[in-house]
């Protein structure tokens, strides 16, 4: 009776060593064949869009580059009344180069920082008046309606 006992966990634990060791060897393949038939890999856009993609690229391209000339225009402006903006146009021509390799995204974001950051001067504002003004009365509570 003990050796039957013995032999069945004997029996038992090659049974597992051999599953450990089957799925150490094989299971890296089967779980990329899983993977390949459960996610399929994404197909390359055909070439029935390119010339729709050409004429966004185009759009936006015309866009930014006209976000560029605003920009150019504002760091001339601010320069012409004396402001210190020689930093900020050392970062224009790596927006030029975005805009020229299709980084539209990045070009955008980099002219924006670039626009937030020059320089304004202070205008001259008037002072608030020191009187306070009175407060308007409250206004009546609305009427109650009657009960029948």
């Amino acid at each position: 009776m003990p050796e039957r006992w013995l032999t069945r966990a004997f029996i038992a634990l090659f049974v597992v060593a051999g599953l450990g060791w089957a799925w150490s060897t094989f299971g890296s393949g089967l779980r990329a064949a899983y993977e390949t038939w459960r996610y399929p890999a994404v197909k390359p856009a055909g070439t029935l869009g390119a010339s729709m993609k050409q004429d966004l690229d185009g759009v936006r391209r015309a866009e930014l580059t006209a976000h560029y000339k605003r920009v150019m225009d504002a760091l001339d402006a601010a320069e012409k009344e004396g402001l210190i903006v020689g930093n900020l146009r050392e970062k224009l021509p790596a927006a030029a180069k975005m805009i020229r390799g299709g980084h539209f995204d990045f070009a955008r974001v980099l002219l924006a920082s670039v626009e937030t950051r020059i320089p304004h001067k202070r205008e001259v504002v008037a002072p608030a008046p020191v009187e306070e003004p009175e407060e308007a009365a409250a206004p009546r509570p609305a009427p109650r309606k009657r009960r029948r």
